[in-house]
């Protein structure tokens, strides 16, 4: 097979005559260093001028500028690229101005048609096809713009990104090609391109928000940054706005393509079938339409539409390099997969039964694809996938012939080589475990497999209950290994006893759902060349409440060569082929008792930080034990170590589902640590590597959730929804990847109730509460939690009253329901409805601390001092020393009488806090209606030492100084009085009468608050008739 050659790049003399007109090529420049050079090599035999405006380059930029051109200028970054572009303009002296980007390239075959346009003197600019290199140059994008136009003061540009050429008044497409490569860069680069990008971007939404152009491109940033919700929802903004300004420029088809290729993603073919007609029915030469359209039919198998539209995707192709000026400003991103197209329509002919058409498809597919050998490597995956070994065989060797090293085309022809003949024997299957002190689960177990499997293995790793007792009575092969710190030995010493065709791997604490028994059966009866088959293991947790599934390999051919590895959390090795399979594990090894958990966490953790000691650039045991971090609530441990899992993982081009999870550890502990940014950020990050990670779309609308930002509730939400219906019914599709979130239905469906209530849609509310009703293992809780946030949030006490009586009504026993309905009723006042819910709780059994000190202090505001001091009592027998109860208790005391009592018990309420105002003002009460008089005043005084101004003190010390006729005492404390309560203080005693006002005064201004105008009224009683001052 003979190479393409490559274009040659080689610069050609320029023939210009003393008529031509002059051509300026403007530039701005940011830390170019790395493609500059080629740029300016390309351009620089036929402009007549370089300008260049450089905005803050810290590289070798500048250096590499100066020695193309002196026309070097600086001006800082202000955030708009036509702002910068527009500086570049006013330096340029030529003719013509000529655009371009430091990461483009001008194709040197095409300059003399450029100097030939710019001899048009009917037209004022020039459109160029930019040609742009995508995903490490294997495909391409196409797309005509205006970069060549006339230095007439009036062409500028607008848009703070993706900026436009504005001002022209007749351009003409020319074949003139410009190479970009912006969009091939790195993973880092493209992520600060990214953020860039979208937060200018955002800035022309705040100026414009309905611009639908902001809406197109910023679906384009999301698009590239595998945003597959984001970049629909802007997609079709930007079509919904252009339609309604009746705006029919191009390039709202490739809003509708970014569309369709987005539905394409999610699976929603209807919809992205729908997008793409109704663009060709707009335009029907709209080459990315005919593009979504054939992969939908291959998906749907219409073979015949798969012919229809690649044929009619090629064709166009081909009339777009002949004469692009037909396609105007059409952006085209599919431009590069003719090869594949040919591929398709192989495999459609092959499938209606055209074998030589299908050669021919294919053969022409090699002339086509970047890499020739694809294209045949293609065939022959799919041949071999078909079972038509000897025809795959013909093109795999094509492909060794030239490329001997090709793996993939190696695997498959040994493969091809090594296939056994099947007979009709069944399948044999060993079920091996190991297992140590599994008692209270392996019976169970051990049923649920029995009757599939032709024996059973059992090492035991050192039980001391009745594990062997109960293992003895499903098999004889129960054999006896001591522990000795990693999992993976004791697997495979298991392994070593297996004399099946097959191997079931199952744990003690888990089993076969019904139903999969048969299926493992089947499993193995059509493995085909297969080595391992996934098995789909539903993890349960939080007492049954929460669920999480992911697919492993637990049933594998008996060959000695796949083994397991790694000390704990061990992987499957050797294994070459794996299959999906429908086979269900129930694992209930997470839904323990605390001190089960707590003993699971300190023993897994000790052998993953062996394994981490061990082999320290292993990303694999830094993410369980952050997993094991997460589920004992060890938040910054477990951001921690999943931080390090995926920075490990990320230095070895890792790319295993695993490190997904890891992502979704680290933003659920940080949504959990209240950092919703990075919670955020590593959920986008996830999506960004796999656009169907179900567990980033739950905690992403947990955050919109709490951010309160209801319309991203809504898309998010519906995607966590869509996603978990496929997951449910097709559990294999997931693959490697592990979904934790199964069970947030109900609360995603409560967020998105939350979310239509903000919006003033109450149906959809009420209709997605039901909905969370529906689903929730427990109905009362979904009824509670709407209730709690009505009345937490949204202030909707009667919305919050209507869902907690029907959660109250599903539960009549739940102490939560009760405790938010009291919540409730004193939120609204209404004390003796908030009483009778304490009472309930009470009677229920509920010795929450603070619930009975407030229930004791109703009791004692309605009258019910006995009750009350039942409560207080009951209160300090569960805590001797809480403050709250002792000064309730106290003051029941001090009202019926007892002083005794009452000071023996304010006293122990001092000694827990010898701050505490409120004993020592009732001590002071108490001291007073003693008639201890100097003792009280050491009481009140000390209140004011820590509390000044406290009025009621005040007015105690005002009672004492004239029990005692200190007068001048007296006084003063009424002078301290007048000024806590910003009364008029420049007054004269002269007499009985002036205090007598004062004291009304003081009176009058506390009338509010009766508990304290009652001591100022007392004060006034005490006045002798002969008072004088």
């Amino acid at each position: 097979m003979a190479k393409k050659k490559k274009r040659n790049h080689k610069n050609m003399q320029i023939a210009r005559t003393r008529t031509s007109p002059t051509i300026s090529a403007c530039m701005i420049v940011k830390n170019e260093e790395a493609l500059l050079s080629q740029c300016l090599e390309s351009i620089k035999d036929f402009v007549d001028e370089i300008i260049i405006v450089d905005t803050g380059s810290t590289d070798r930029t500048v250096e590499i500028a100066r020695r193309y051109t002196d026309k070097m200028y600086f001006h800082p970054w202000e955030d708009s690229f036509s702002k910068a572009r527009n500086q570049a303009l006013a330096y340029a002296t030529g003719d013509w101005i000529f655009q371009i980007d430091a990461d483009e390239e001008l194709i040197q075959e095409d300059t003399h048609i450029l100097l030939d346009a710019v001899q048009d003197e009917s037209i004022d600019a020039i459109m160029v096809q930019i040609v742009s290199k995508l995903r490490d140059s294997r495909s391409e994008g196409v797309h005509s713009v205006e970069r060549v136009f006339r230095n007439n003061g009036v062409i500028h540009y607008e848009g703070r990104v993706h900026n436009r050429v504005v001002g022209i008044t007749k351009a003409r497409v020319y074949p003139i090609r410009l190479i970009h490569y912006g969009y091939d860069l790195g993973r880092g680069d493209m992520r600060k391109k990214f953020e860039r990008t979208v937060t200018l971007l955002k800035e022309d939404l705040k100026d414009d928000p309905r611009n639908p152009l902001t809406w197109h491109y910023l679906g384009c940033s999301y698009l590239s940054a595998g945003m597959m919700n984001e970049a629909l929802d802007s997609s079709l903004r930007a079509v919904e706005l252009a339609e309604a300004r009746d705006d029919r420029n191009l390039i709202f088809l490739w809003s509708r393509y970014n569309a369709a290729i987005c539905l394409y993603r999610r699976q929603e073919y209807d919809r992205a079938e729908q997008i793409a007609l109704d663009a060709l029915n707009r335009y029907p030469n709209h080459i990315d339409s005919h593009f979504v359209l054939l992969l939908i039919a291959y998906e749907r198998g219409e073979w015949r539409k798969v012919i229809q539209h690649g044929s009619e995707y090629l064709k166009l192709v081909l009339r777009l390099h002949a004469a692009p000026v037909e396609f105007d400003n059409l952006v085209t991103c599919s431009v590069n997969e003719a090869w594949n197209m040919h591929v398709l329509i192989g495999i459609a002919r092959f499938e209606l039964g055209q074998i030589a058409m299908f050669e021919e498809s294919v053969e022409r597919a090699v002339e086509s694809a970047p890499k020739w050998y694809v294209a045949l490597r293609a065939a022959g995956i799919y041949l071999y996938n078909k079972g038509d070994g000897e025809r795959a065989r013909r093109y795999l060797e094509r492909v060794l012939a030239e490329v001997p090293d090709e793996d993939t085309s190696l695997r498959l022809l040994g493969e091809i080589s090594s296939a056994r003949t099947v007979g009709k024997k069944e399948p044999t299957i060993t079920c091996c475990m190991i297992v140590k002190n599994e008692e209270a689960f392996l019976d169970q177990c051990l049923k649920s497999v029995r009757d599939y499997v032709d024996e059973i293995i059992i090492v035991d790793t050192g039980s001391t209950d009745g594990t062997v007792e109960i293992a003895r009575q499903y098999t004889d092969k129960v054999y006896f290994h001591p522990w000795e710190g990693s999992f993976s030995k004791a697997r495979n010493q298991a392994l070593v006893y297996a004399n099946c065709d097959w191997i079931f791997q199952i744990d003690g604490d888990e089993e076969l759902v019904q139903g999969s028994g048969e299926k493992l059966r089947e499993a193995v009866r059509n493995a085909g060349d297969a080595d391992a088959i996934h098995v789909n293991i539903i993890s349960t947790y939080s007492n049954g409440a929460k669920r999480a599934r992911h697919n492993f390999e637990r049933l594998f051919r008996n060959n000695g060569v796949i083994h397991y590895e790694g000390i704990v959390h061990n992987r499957v090795e050797g294994a070459f082929k794996i299959k999906e399979s429908k086979i269900e594990l129930m694992h209930y090894g997470y839904d323990v008792d605390e001190k089960k958990a707590q003993e699971k966490f300190l023993r897994t953790s000790n052998l993953l930080k062996k394994q981490i000691a061990e082999n320290p650039g292993d990303p694999m045991p830094h993410h369980y034990l952050g997993t094991s971090y997460l589920s004992r609530g060890m938040n910054e441990e477990a951001v921690r170590e999943s931080l390090i899992a995926i920075e490990l993982a990320e230095r070895k081009n890792d790319d295993h589902p695993l490190y997904l999870w890891a992502r979704h550890n680290a933003a659920i502990a940080s949504f959990r640590m209240g950092d919703l940014d990075k919670a955020r950020e590593y959920s986008l990050d996830a999506l960004r590597k796999y656009p169907e990670h179900l567990d980033s779309y739950y905690t992403l609308t947990m955050v919109a959730g709490e951010r309160g930002e209801w319309r991203d509730v809504l898309s998010y939400g519906a995607r966590f929804l869509e996603l978990r219906n496929i997951f449910e019914k097709n559990p294999e599709r997931a693959g490697l990847v592990v979904n934790t979130a199964l069970n947030e239905a109900p609360s995603v469906h409560l967020l998105i109730g939350h979310a239509w209530n903000a919006l003033g849609e109450i149906s959809k509310m009420q209709e997605e509460y039901q909905l969370a009703a529906d689903l929730a293992k427990d109905k009362w809780q979904a009824w509670w939690n709407a209730g709690c946030f009505h009345l937490d949030r949204t202030g909707d006490l009667d919305r919050a009253r209507q869902y907690l009586e029907a959660a109250l009504e599903e539960a009549p026993g739940q102490h939560e329901v009760w405790y938010m309905l009291a919540k409730l009723n004193k939120k609204s006042k209404l004390f003796r409805e908030e009483k009778k819910c304490l009472e309930k709780l009470f009677e229920l059994g509920n010795r929450d601390t603070m619930i009975l000190n407030r229930l004791a202090l109703l009791r004692i505001e309605s009258n019910d001092e006995d009750q009350a001091i039942e409560v207080l009592n009951e209160v300090l027998r569960l805590e001797p020393t809480n403050y709250s109860a002792l000064c309730n208790l106290g003051r029941v005391y001090k009202h019926q009488n007892l002083m005794d009592q009452a000071i023996e018990t304010f006293s122990k309420a001092l000694r827990i806090d010898s701050h505490g105002i409120d004993p020592l003002l009732c001590l002071g009460e108490i001291s007073l209606q003693l008639d201890r008089f100097d003792e009280a005043r050491t009481f009140f005084e000390s209140v004011l030492s820590l509390q000044p101004g406290l009025v009621k003190a005040l007015l105690y010390l005002c009672e004492i100084d004239l029990k005692q006729n200190r007068i001048l005492d007296f006084v003063g404390w009424c002078d301290l009085i007048l000024k806590e309560l910003g009364l008029n203080r420049n007054i004269t005693i002269n007499d009985m009468g002036d205090i007598i006002g004062v004291l009304l005064e003081i009176d009058f201004a506390l009338k509010d608050q009766p508990g304290i105008s009652s001591q100022a009224k007392k004060v006034l009683s005490l006045l002798p008739s002969d008072f004088q001052y």
